[in-house]
């Protein structure tokens, strides 16, 4: 029987998500506070003539009776749209983004999310639990490595390179090969610790160098070969604005190195950069939870955060004029105006969808208090929501949520394990709760050492080594016990 040789054409469809500067810029607001998001926001205002802030019922009843589209409609999904030639009429739909948002940030919710405030004033936070200071960049590190299934001698490797980071987020003078001597690891699992430094947020840090830094985001952010070549090879082109030189030498147009660079400029080149202030701030809860028929709700705190609407006078300019340069820059505007709305909108409904799922593997909490924390992960809530855990970790970076039991960082309730003798599982933070407990029982004449807190413990069945209850007692700020011992 003869070998026969065929040619088949296999036609496949393959479904992929592009990381366009819109979905960068949603995946940005995440990381926003509510009073970053505001400024954001009035910034967007000042800038972008399209957008104007929707007050009231009446403007939505005004947009309404003109054939403008709401707020609530502009950030529905819609059906793909021909681009119009310039021979024909432009479109009155929304320009439809090149992104399956739905992919990333799974916009549906299982209910709708209220815009109303929480108005139980007996519930508010008295002042002085409104006071905090911003997050080290080291404590945000650290805290991402100690929620994750990192394996232990990975995770000691990269708390360790935590240490030789500056200010900007880069790793100066870490000898990998030392590093792993002095932790006794392999190399292969010091390297895993890097590569588990550099996957965290803020995408970028534990680089090396600028060029490391942005071949990190662009690998993050999915910009493409061509994106990372021009970064890995031609960096000091781009600084020299060699634009023809770089487009002959990887065999592209020109347009397509002006595209690189303006979506270089849009990545962040300094990634601890925002965690470097020492100033105070003043904590206003983003989300409000509350108990009612017998369920947990969960509400945005919206007040003073701007509603956006698109100007009606643009939309109307859009379809009169026949000046192509000014349609031109009036549907940039446009495109920008609804992809920020967007954008907004998808933010909340995503902190909505990550608090409630907090709430469901946390309920006990909820129910019976902060010793009765169970330990969270990152991966369990992204798993759990279908998200990436690097977006779990946007969310709750500088959110704060008002509970029936007080007000909280949304990280309080992410914590590491410790096991006890009859075999249950506590959170760090539940552990903490029990040691503040033992001491704000102890006689002031003899206060409890570190040692006693920890036999104390092992009685109720949780065996933590000493220098694990002087870490405790020390990341909550309470004095050793010869610093608390009153003598009267």
């Amino acid at each position: 029987m003869g070998l026969q040789l065929g040619l088949f054409i296999n036609q496949r469809m393959k479904q992929e998500l592009r990381m366009t500067p819109q979905l960068q810029q949603a995946i940005r607001l995440l990381l926003l506070s509510r009073v970053e998001l505001i400024e954001e926001l009035q910034q967007e205002l000042s800038a972008n003539p399209l957008l104007e802030e929707l007050e009231g019922q009446d403007d939505v009843t005004e947009a309404q009776s003109e054939g403008e589209p709401t707020q609530e409609e502009l950030t529905q999904e819609e059906p793909t749209q021909e681009e119009p030639t310039q021979e024909e009429p432009i479109q009155e739909e929304p320009i439809q983004e090149e992104v399956d948002w739905e992919r990333y940030l799974d916009e549906q919710s299982a209910r709708p999310v209220e815009d109303r405030l929480y108005q139980h004033n007996e519930e508010l936070p008295s002042f002085e639990n409104t006071y905090s200071r911003n997050e080290s960049l080291s404590e945000h590190l650290t805290w991402q490595l100690e929620v994750s299934t990192l394996h232990e001698d990975v995770r000691r490797v990269a708390l360790t390179l935590i240490g030789y980071l500056d200010d900007n987020g880069y790793l100066r003078d870490a000898d990998l090969e030392a590093i792993a001597l002095k932790l006794n690891v392999t190399a292969e699992q010091a390297q895993e610790g890097l590569c588990a430094l550099q996957a965290l947020d803020p995408i970028g840090v534990g680089a090396r160098d600028l060029r490391e830094c942005l071949l990190l985001q662009a690998r993050f952010y999915e910009l493409g070969p061509l994106f990372e070549a021009v970064v890995s090879e031609h960096l000091h082109d781009i600084e020299r604005r060699r634009y023809p030189q770089i487009a002959k030498a990887q065999g592209v147009g020109v347009e397509e190195i002006y595209d690189v660079t303006r979506r270089l400029q849009q990545l962040t080149p300094h990634p601890g950069s925002a965690f470097s202030s020492e100033s105070p701030i003043y904590v206003v809860p983003d989300l409000y939870v509350t108990f009612e028929d017998g369920a947990y709700v969960v509400r945005t705190n919206d007040e003073g955060v701007p509603r956006l609407k698109i100007n009606s006078y643009y939309r109307r300019l859009l379809r009169q004029t026949q000046d192509q340069e000014a349609k031109q820059y009036v549907t940039e505007r446009l495109n920008a105006a609804q992809a920020l709305i967007k954008s907004v909108s998808q933010r909340k409904q995503t902190i909505v969808r990550v608090m409630e799922s907090i709430i469901r593997h946390q309920e006990p909490f909820f129910r019976e208090g902060p010793e009765h924390l169970k330990p969270l992960i990152l991966k369990t809530i992204a798993d759990d929501l279908e998200l990436h855990e690097s977006t779990i970790s946007r969310v709750t970076s500088n959110k704060y949520v008002q509970t029936p039991r007080g007000l909280f960082d949304l990280k309080f309730f992410f914590n590491s394990m410790i096991q006890s003798d009859e075999g249950s599982d506590l959170a760090s933070e539940a552990v903490k709760t029990k040691i503040r407990k033992l001491i704000s029982e102890e006689n002031p004449r003899k206060p409890y050492s570190d040692q006693q807190l920890a036999t104390l413990l092992a009685e109720e069945g949780l065996r933590i080594a000493r220098r694990t209850v002087a870490k405790y007692r020390e990341s909550m700020h309470i004095l050793s016990s010869a610093q608390r011992k009153q003598h009267f």
